[in-house]
């Protein structure tokens, strides 16, 4: 019987520390902590190593992890854990305690803690600690504390630890959008030296938008010395949402500037800005040589989406727009969670600029730490703009979820109220299992298709919530989603 409910509580944990080939880091303020072979190399423990601690007399001596690389997550599970230990004497209290990563307590993610007596001495056994009761808010705690002992003033014995594991936040089971393969829709190909290395989403025109009537998708990429902008193209004919697209034979349509341009060494944004005599702004996201983490906004033009003439030698902003909209004879450009207004292309006023998104009141939190509002779209026959942005809690620039929000007018701006995820970055070991960015969303036949880029590398990774963890490298996926089903999501149906 207790076997059969612990299975039932440790259901849809994954192991997070195994001291084999999971590390995490573990502190204490007065006990020594030792990485150590397993002395009890047989039954529930297999494990060759783990790790081991002993008491130095204090009532509340405790060993915590550092901060974890990603809050911790109770959507798709329930806030169980569970942690296998070897301990000196039956009868002892073990308390197992969540907290947020920064000292002291706060209304939203206070201190909560679980314990539990050991059954066996000098034999491995696993414990369980639900929290259930408890209700904590998901993308809050990033710091886990063990007491062995919990109260108790035993010293000089030994506790050995292993095995912590946590709940599971792969979120892919409960997407809205499911991904149409388990491989990207484009890989790093040395066949394309401007997209040899990486290669991300970016911005669609449709053929009513384009210059010339056909589909282009501008997309980042990068070879060997530079990230410029690309292009894949199709005729609106034989349009095919998957595999249809070919690259254009003279990219890279966005190249790099020369010398101490502004832009000589990356052009990373993708912002194309469709006009309604078919000609075609382009705000794109620049680096410089040899200076620093700069970062400025640079404006070309084409007549034909092909060829670009930039139009300016200096970067307008320090912020650049990850997209911008046309409409009424005003530009709104959309950075992160601003709004800037004009009506010169090349005058981006930050000083103006309006709050459209607030951090933090997405479902679950995710977005309490990064948000930034991607890309803004209509409908057809919905008389709504639509705006796709990522988000994460724990990371300033490697989301893990994207969400909607939605406007009657560009300028005010409500987030779904929907807890079911839109999209997140892949299960492990696929190839997106770190982050995911850049969603673009089109509509074709009734069935919405959305482009992103991800982050990762097809195998088991030792932490994929490090940030920008390596090997790994950016590439292209697609999810697709029935409209009416995404207009049900929204509430709007």
């Amino acid at each position: 019987m207790l076997s059969t409910l612990l299975a039932l509580l440790t259901a849809g944990l994954v192991t997070l520390c195994d001291f084999d080939s999971r590390q995490l880091g573990w502190e204490s303020l007065s006990l020594e902590i030792s990485e150590v072979a397993n002395p009890e190399h047989k039954g529930i423990n297999p494990s060759k190593r783990c790790a081991v601690t002993t008491s130095g007399g204090e009532k509340w001596e405790s060993v915590f992890t550092v901060p974890l690389s990603r809050a911790l997550d109770f959507t798709a599970h329930p806030p169980v854990f569970s942690i296998k230990v070897l301990p000196p004497r039956a009868g002892l209290v073990v308390r197992f305690s969540i907290k947020q990563m920064k000292a002291g307590q706060s209304a939203e993610c206070p201190t909560l803690w679980k314990e539990t007596r050991t059954t066996k001495a000098g034999e491995w056994e696993e414990l369980s600690f639900d929290f259930s009761d408890l209700s904590p808010k998901s993308n809050w705690y990033r710091k886990i504390v063990l007491y062995f002992d919990a109260g108790g003033t035993s010293s000089g014995e030994s506790w050995f630890f292993d095995d912590l594991q946590v709940p599971d936040d792969d979120l892919t089971p409960l997407n809205l959008f499911r991904s149409v393969s388990d491989e990207p829709l484009f890989d790093v190909d040395p066949a394309f030296p401007w997209r040899s290395r990486s290669i991300t989403s970016g911005r669609i025109l449709t053929p009513r938008q384009s210059p010339d009537g056909k589909w282009h998708w501008y997309n980042r990429g990068s070879g060997k010395a530079h990230q410029t902008i690309g292009m894949f193209v199709q005729d609106s004919a034989k349009f095919d949402p998957i595999k249809g697209w070919k690259d254009y034979p003279g990219n890279p349509v966005l190249d790099v500037g020369r010398g101490a341009d502004f832009d000589a060494w990356r052009i990373l944004g993708v912002c194309p800005v469709p006009m309604p005599d078919h000609s075609l702004f382009f705000y794109y996201k620049a680096r410089p040589y040899n200076q620093g983490n700069t970062f400025g906004t640079g404006l070309a033009y084409s007549t034909d989406g092909v060829h670009f003439d930039k139009l300016t030698d200096h970067s307008l902003s320090e912020r650049n727009p990850a997209d911008a909209v046309f409409h009424e004879g005003k530009f709104y450009l959309f950075i992160g969670p601003w709004l800037v207004i004009t009506d010169d292309p090349l005058r981006i006023p930050l000083e103006e600029k309006i709050r459209i998104l607030n951090a933090g009141d997405g479902p679950a939190c995710f977005d309490r730490t990064c948000l930034f509002g991607n890309r803004v779209f209509r409908l057809e026959g919905v008389d709504k703009w639509f705006m796709v942005y990522h988000g994460d809690a724990s990371h300033p620039d490697f989301p893990h979820r994207f969400h909607i929000a939605l406007s009657d007018d560009l300028v005010h701006w409500t987030k779904v109220d929907n807890p079911q995820p839109l999209f997140s970055r892949g299960p492990r070991g696929r190839w997106d299992q770190g982050g995911i960015w850049a969603p673009e969303i089109i509509e074709y036949r009734g069935t919405l298709y959305m482009y992103y880029e991800g982050w990762g590398e097809a195998e088991e990774v030792p932490d994929r919530d490090k940030e920008y963890f390596r090997p790994a490298a950016s590439r292209t996926g697609v999810a697709v989603c029935d409209k009416n089903a995404f207009l049900k999501w929204c509430g709007l149906q």
